[in-house]
């Protein structure tokens, strides 16, 4: 289902793994009906689990959380026009 959108950059900022919580969140945007705020919180507690307690990871992960919490919703909107197509 999943045609994620993610920049390299996000995937491995740093050499921090992002690519799973950043595929996962794109996957989240693209399942009709999901909640935005429901997907951006759990981006954020995905990303977290891959940071553990490195401070810098962590700082970088809650950046990343409020871009797609603040400017994301063109990204979603767009993901729920799309993928909710088939949907009466």
């Amino acid at each position: 289902m999943s045609c994620t959108r993610c920049i390299p950059r996000c995937r491995s900022p740093f050499g921090f793994g992002f690519r799973d919580p950043c595929d996962k969140h794109d996957e989240c945007y693209q399942t009709c009906g999901s909640d935005k705020a429901a997907c951006d919180e759990a981006f954020r507690q995905s990303l977290l689990r891959v940071c553990g307690s490195n401070p810098s990871c962590r700082g970088l992960a809650n950046t990343y959380y409020n871009m797609v919490r603040d400017y994301g919703q063109s990204s979603y909107d767009g993901d729920q026009l799309y993928w909710c197509q088939c949907c009466p």
